[in-house]
């Protein structure tokens, strides 16, 4: 799999949900602060040009997948933004033409982008009876948006195709998703690669039929996305996306990840222990921090150091973090539990709370339940 794919795979059935990350994976607003790490954003710049005839090509919208970092091409076809971190996937995107993705490891001096022109067409997105459209849409929907869907809307389902047979369904499109998220306040771009949905008896087990009664569904998706921040005249739906936000924030993986970068996981009102405690060993050890082998990277190499981990997570009633180090009457406050199966590989953890490599499954609430309800890499809740 090309390391320049962001994807996800999801485990469902009716009574909870498993995160498989393969892979962690604008304009900031007063809701997030901008990520820096200790290099400072790396500036990445370059020229977009027709693959055809060489001219420069204005107005193509120019990201970092997973982020609000983004800008759009002048009229000589140039670009400048800045990268949250290296390794980084960048996109390059214009109606006009094929989308063109491609992975930036290093610091470069200038990008040279060469986009092929486009015979994809809306019309050509035809499927043979209305009836199976409607159908494959609610498919769709009801694994790409399970939750909140009065306030997620795609503005144009019109560009997915489908593809289905007894064991899986697939979904793709030419043309880029655009997707307005009410709840967070965000207007996302998705060029989807592929979104697959197919059924298993248990999760890593055996696959079934789509309609089997047996197990449950798993979704995955590869693309790129771009988050753009909604801008609110409104001061208390303003607040309201701030709110939100930090509530999507707090309590999820990437507020572990973030955690355990800063090795304030008490703080943080995460508390994590092994399943079945390992008697006999007077301190165990769930969580290893390895020393960095990258010296000009501020990444954090991490492992866990059990099968299976129960993670609990404490909060107060205004829905914050409580911090266990000074926490006196548990029964004051709430808890969420979730457990963790580790395939004990290392991986890395960005300043941000992000990760390029996590291959551990997650079932419970600190898992995102939701593609489309997701926070940028690049965000963090404001401090005060």
């Amino acid at each position: 799999m090309k390391i320049n794919i962001n994807c996800n795979s999801i485990f469902v059935d009716k009574h909870f949900l498993l995160l498989l990350l393969l892979f962690a994976g604008l304009v900031n607003s007063s809701a997030q602060t901008s990520f820096h790490t200790k290099n400072q954003l790396k500036n990445i710049s370059g020229v977009v040009t027709n693959s055809k005839t060489g001219d420069p090509i204005p107005h193509v919208e120019v990201f970092i997948s997973g982020t609000t970092n983004g800008c759009t091409t002048d009229s000589l076809g140039k670009f400048s933004l800045k990268a949250p971190f290296i390794p980084c996937t960048l996109v390059a995107d214009h109606v006009a033409f094929e989308a063109f993705i491609t992975t930036i490891s290093k610091k470069l001096s200038e990008l040279s982008i060469s986009l092929i022109p486009s015979n994809f067409s809306v019309d050509e997105v035809l499927v043979t009876g209305k009836n199976k459209r409607r159908r494959n849409l609610r498919f769709f929907y009801s694994h790409f948006i399970p939750e909140n869907r009065s306030e997620i809307k795609i503005l144009n389902d019109s560009v997915l195709v489908f593809k289905r047979d007894k064991m899986e369904f697939i979904a793709t499109s030419n043309k880029p998703l655009i997707i307005v998220n009410q709840l967070l306040g965000y207007k996302i771009k998705v060029i989807l690669n592929q979104f697959k949905v197919y059924s298993v008896k248990s999760a890593g087990g055996t696959r079934t039929p789509l309609n089997s009664s047996d197990g449950g569904y798993v979704s995955s998706m590869k693309g790129a996305y771009y988050y753009e921040s909604m801008e609110n005249d409104s001061h208390q739906k303003s607040a309201e996306f701030i709110r939100n936000r930090k509530l999507n924030y707090y309590g999820s993986y990437r507020h572990l990840l973030k955690a355990m970068y800063d090795e304030d996981i008490l703080m943080q009102g995460f508390a994590i222990k092994s399943i079945p405690v390992n008697k006999g060993v007077e301190e165990f050890e769930e969580i290893i921090l390895e020393e960095n082998s990258t010296q000009a990277s501020s990444n954090k190499m991490f492992v866990f150091n059990a099968d299976k981990l129960e993670i609990s997570y404490c909060y107060d009633d205004e829905k914050n973090p409580v911090n266990l180090n000074f926490m006196r009457d548990s029964r004051f406050y709430n808890y969420k539990y979730s457990t963790l199966y580790s395939s004990k590989e290392t991986f890395a953890i960005r300043e941000n709370g992000t990760s390029p490599n996590l291959n551990f499954i997650i079932d419970g609430p600190l898992a995102p339940k939701n593609f489309t309800n997701s926070l940028p890499d690049d965000y963090l809740p404001a401090v005060k």
